[in-house]
């Protein structure tokens, strides 16, 4: 008899309601512009560092990545806040 009355009673579900189960899982790709420039920034001064350090100076490779690494990390960290920080730093 449980089975019959289960097969009677109507099921009432609300199609837009979200509850354990979401309907989309959240976006979390989305960079802005302002970041999406010091993502671009940091890359080109990683690069310009990298080649600056082989070519014009003569340092090793090996050196040269870990400092084009440092100037990495670092704009990635402070953004295009480095330059106001060098140039404290400097002056």
């Amino acid at each position: 008899m449980v089975g019959v009355a289960q097969l009677v009673e109507r099921r009432t579900v609300a199609p837009n309601v979200v509850g354990s189960n979401p309907i989309s899982h959240p976006n979390n790709l989305t960079v802005g512009f302002e970041r999406q420039l010091d993502i671009f920034m940091a890359v080109i001064a990683s690069f310009v560092a990298f080649v600056s350090c082989v070519f014009v100076i003569g340092i090793s490779i090996k050196i040269s990545l870990l400092i084009s690494t440092c100037v990495l990390l670092a704009g990635l960290i402070f953004g295009r806040r480095v330059s106001e920080i060098v140039s404290r730093i400097l002056g």
